[in-house]
């Protein structure tokens, strides 16, 4: 008897030492989220918490309710959270964070990330987590678990949810994806470390363009260390400036933040180093393009590809942040002109009598076949321009979730059933 229960005793403390926190995706299932969204930085990074938390929201948990951060006293403990909380935003601009301090196992600071003793540093690191419980501890009161999606810098958490995850308790980002994944495990004294998995794959890249110091518009070309120098990679160089000139144009930009763009020789190579196999993608938070080398002749599909994806990172700059993707991915098409090499006007004539209501493309926008859903978004968002001028757009429309379109529409001069009037006219049967 005694055997056994000495048997149990040391099976309990093993259980206890790992600290089985959910992953993102247990934690999600169990109930819906709560929002807290980070109010503590500056404007801009307040903004773009707030429409990182609608996007998601609208998205996935449209009856999940929203709470800023100072609603919740950290002082009164777990009782004073609300139900599955899920945060937005790194201890330098979320309250809840900050409040706790050095009691978490991660910390934010400029330039990087600690996090259970390791330093990740960079512009670029990110991390997503699911936080074990906390009981209290004589006068420190605990916290529940809980979910937090927050980053370097003042754009933080923009678009994290987009990487991917969703298994692992620890999740750390860079510019090129998932970097490492990690477990929590509790010490002797009961203080959270992480058991890091082997981290992810990195390669050299050599910069294949000079840029000038002061430039505007500074755009960072850069191919594979490993990979031979060709005459093609001017040619890449020369298409990747005209796509990201392209979009400025349409935005309105005469200046903007410098981004990088990371140019991949195959599919295969890009899935391997960034977890995606797309044609191109974005990280706006760290400023960052991944694209596939092809096709670089002038107004090719290089040209095309680079004038769609700089714009999500160009998006806050031109516009602000954006709260559906609808109106993010639609921009994007609007600012290239072009959805798979095709002017989005062709795109309109074959799309005529298939486009659903306004309220039905917010809702149902990621759930449509991509060929479908942005050649629609491309065509909502000129539409909308044309309907309230670039100004209007820019200060009422482009940020709006699909809960505020009516409050948006009424903030630009018009309405959604004027809106909605137009469009359903745009594509009626002739």
């Amino acid at each position: 008897m005694q055997q056994r229960i000495a048997i149990l005793v040391v099976t309990f403390l093993a259980l206890a030492a790992r600290a089985a926190a959910q992953s993102p995706n247990e934690f999600l299932k169990r109930g819906t989220p709560t929002f807290v969204r980070g109010t503590a930085g500056e404007d801009v990074t307040d903004k773009v918490l707030a429409a990182q938390v609608e996007l998601l929201r609208g998205m996935l948990f449209p009856s999940a309710p929203v709470v800023d951060d100072k609603a919740i006293d950290v002082a009164k403990g777990a009782a004073a959270w609300p139900a599955n909380p899920v945060l937005f935003g790194s201890n330098e601009h979320h309250a809840v964070l900050a409040a706790l301090g050095a009691r978490l196992p991660f910390q934010f600071v400029r330039g990087g990330l600690e996090l259970a003793g390791r330093t990740f540093s960079g512009n670029d690191v990110r991390l997503i987590a699911c936080v074990p419980e906390q009981k209290d501890e004589g006068s420190e009161k605990g916290w529940p678990e809980f979910l937090v999606y927050a980053g370097v810098g003042p754009m933080d958490a923009q678009e994290l949810n987009g990487v991917h995850h969703g298994a692992e308790s620890v999740l750390v980002v860079d510019r090129f994806g998932p970097l490492v994944s990690g477990s929590w495990k509790r010490d002797a004294k009961g203080r959270l470390g992480v058991v890091f998995a082997e981290p992810a794959r990195r390669e050299k890249w050599r910069n294949s363009n000079q840029v000038e110091r002061g430039n505007p518009r500074s755009v960072f070309v850069k191919h594979l260390e490993l990979v031979p120098v060709t005459e093609k990679d001017q040619e890449e160089v020369s298409a990747i400036l005209r796509g990201a000139e392209r979009a400025a144009q349409r935005l309105g930009l005469d200046h903007f933040e410098g981004v990088q763009v990371y140019v991949h020789p195959d599919r295969k190579s890009k899935e391997l180093l960034t977890r995606n196999s797309g044609d191109g993608h974005a990280d706006p938070a760290a400023r960052t393009l991944h694209v596939l080398a092809c096709d670089a002749s002038e107004g090719g599909a290089l040209e095309g590809l680079v004038a769609h994806e700089v714009t999500h990172l160009l998006t806050v700059e031109a516009v602000g942040p954006v709260a559906s993707p609808l109106l993010g991915e639609g921009l994007a098409v609007w600012a290239s002109g072009a959805y798979q090499g095709r002017p989005i006007g062709e795109w309109k004539q074959e799309l005529v009598g298939k486009a659903p209501s306004v309220a039905e493309l917010f809702l149902q926008f990621r759930k449509l076949p991509e060929n479908v859903a942005y050649p629609l978004g491309g065509l909502f968002v000129d539409l909308c321009v044309r309907e309230v001028g670039w100004a209007e757009f820019q200060k009422s429309l482009a940020g709006a979730s699909p809960s505020k379109w009516g409050a948006a529409c009424k903030s630009a001069g018009t309405s959604a059933e004027a809106i909605e009037a137009a469009w359903t006219k745009a594509f009626a049967k002739r």
